[in-house]
């Protein structure tokens, strides 16, 4: 199966802000995800939260959850997005409307 062109591009994209960091260089953070969200570019923003959520970055579950709700970036799965909506609901933080 082939990769989608847009796919490819943001997959590249991030290899290369990895590449600007070098050695010793800081991992991409939550805004740099945010940036390529409001920017269209789901599956790099995808790529960037997917493994804060995992290790319990709360606003990272709540934008997950939204774009699987959504089908931003991601295949549309309502049961995916409301397991990252519960998780980060454990923590006690109030699910807002992301816009």
């Amino acid at each position: 199966m082939r990769m989608p062109i847009k796919q490819f591009i943001n997959f590249l994209l991030l290899g290369f802000a990895f590449l600007a960091m070098g050695s010793g260089g800081n991992l991409p953070v939550f805004s740099d995800g945010l940036k390529a969200y409001k920017s269209g570019s789901y599956q790099l923003a995808f790529t960037i939260w997917e493994p804060m959520a995992i290790n319990g970055h709360t606003e990272a579950q709540l934008y997950l959850g939204n774009m699987f709700d959504l089908g931003e970036g991601v295949e549309k799965n309502r049961s995916k997005a409301a397991d990252w909506y519960r998780l980060a609901a454990k923590k006690k933080i109030l699910l807002r409307n992301i816009t």
